[in-house]
């Protein structure tokens, strides 16, 4: 366990850091005690430098298993819910998956401008975005609060339409429709 992480030995005289960055605030203590009486944690390899002999670890999701390969789950237009890492004066970084921090910048936080962000979303809170963009093979992820509640929003508006739709009249009903089953035109 250094300042900055901790090192984990993944094979015989083959180290790895799990930078501090990568392990959540709430399980900081977990990693210090593990750390200290050598216990085994179940990490993912996120980037190998093979030039400055570095490998990159992130925990990985509870019920991994040793040995086992994982998918992000993170896609382009997706809606996912992540957990507030730290905030910047430019906007929230969150934890949206092992090893993937994304950035939700003021504008797309949904907020009055000025809010303080430190009050109403403390780290280890969890919120809803929008994926915008994933660039650098993932490692730099757009995100939006904004685009998650619109697009919350519009499925809900379909939702009500499709289900107005297979109604018979009532409230479900547009004025165009009750005029015309009226026989007024």
């Amino acid at each position: 366990m250094t300042d900055f992480g901790v090192f984990v030995e993944l094979l015989p005289g083959v180290d790895g850091l799990l930078h501090l960055t990568e392990i959540p605030r709430s399980r900081h203590g977990e990693m210090k005690q593990a750390a200290e009486s050598s216990a085994a944690v179940v990490v993912l390899v996120t980037s190998i430098d093979p030039g400055k002999r570095r490998i990159s670890l992130a925990l990985a999701p509870e019920g991994a298993t040793a040995g086992e390969q994982l998918e992000s789950t993170i896609a382009l237009s997706a809606v996912v819910t992540g957990t507030v890492e730290r905030i910047e004066p430019f906007g929230v970084f969150l934890r949206v998956g092992p090893g993937q921090v994304g950035l939700i910048p003021n504008a797309e936080m949904g907020t009055p401008p000025n809010t303080d962000h430190h009050k109403d979303f403390p780290p280890g809170t969890e919120i809803k975005v929008a994926v915008l963009s994933i660039e650098g093979g993932g490692k730099r992820i757009s995100l939006s609060r904004t685009q998650a509640q619109r697009m919350e929003e519009d499925a809900e508006t379909k939702d009500y339409i499709r289900d107005a739709a297979r109604k018979d009249g009532g409230f479900g009903m547009t004025l165009g429709e009750a005029l015309r089953r009226s026989g007024r035109r």
